[in-house]
């Protein structure tokens, strides 16, 4: 790796730190993401000839979706951007409660698993499981 990636790393985790400060809820969100870039970033070095290009190309699209998210989150805009977001939090919640044993399967349940957007309720269960709901 460039020092360039090692610098830059440095200033993420310096402002992701800060950001976990502000706003403490995102400490979880911040080690999903961690954890899942690593993963990607990863991948794509190991399977793609140009991996300069492919990282710096994840990392800028990344950095401009955190900020963006970091943006509807404090202004508290996630309805006028789409409610989505609300439906998967509650579907991946009652998932991951019906996992869990908490929660009677019900045609909330079935809906929520079948297309479109199933994958993305069973990803949410499975964070929720894991970590819990933040």
């Amino acid at each position: 790796m460039s020092s360039g990636y090692y610098i830059v790393l440095g200033f993420s985790v310096i402002a992701l730190a800060i950001a976990s400060m502000l706003l403490p809820e995102m400490g979880m969100s911040i080690l999903v993401v961690t954890v899942l870039s690593a993963i990607a970033i990863f991948v794509f070095r190991y399977f793609t000839e140009d991996r300069e290009f492919v990282t710096k190309v994840f990392l800028v699209a990344l950095l401009a979706r955190l900020i963006f998210g970091i943006f509807v989150h404090v202004y508290d805009l996630r309805e006028f951007f789409g409610g989505d977001a609300t439906i998967y939090d509650k579907w991946g919640q009652n998932l991951s409660a019906y996992w869990l044993g908490t929660f009677a399967w019900n045609n909330d349940l079935t809906l929520a698993t079948s297309p479109p957007g199933w994958g993305l309720v069973y990803f949410v269960g499975g964070i929720y499981t894991v970590i819990g709901r933040n």
